[in-house]
């Protein structure tokens, strides 16, 4: 605050523009913030579907190997697989069983 040559107090005041001004560039700067939150989201997203397909399509390539009589374990073709997976590897049978 000052005061004029005839004692009266004067104060410099934001005019009405330039507050309108400063809101709008504070609003610019959050919608930049959350547009960057966002594209960061899409890509967290994005990298976990693509993990859970390239899941799949091994667990896929894995089943149609033991449906041809591969073993999964060693790799060698069983006319019988289901009994060579019980008699062989059972315990890994059945942990593949729980995933």
């Amino acid at each position: 605050k000052f005061w004029c040559p005839n004692g009266h107090p004067q104060s410099y005041t934001v005019s009405t523009l330039t507050k309108v001004e400063r809101e709008r560039d504070l609003l610019r700067q959050q919608m930049a913030q959350k547009d960057d939150e966002i594209a960061e989201q899409k890509k967290l997203i994005l990298k976990n579907y693509r993990a859970k397909i390239l899941e799949i399509k091994k667990n896929v390539k894995l089943h149609e190997r033991a449906k041809a009589g591969l073993c999964l374990c060693c790799n060698r073709h069983f006319t019988n697989l289901e009994r060579h997976m019980g008699s062989k590897h059972e315990g890994q049978a059945k942990q593949e069983a729980l995933t």
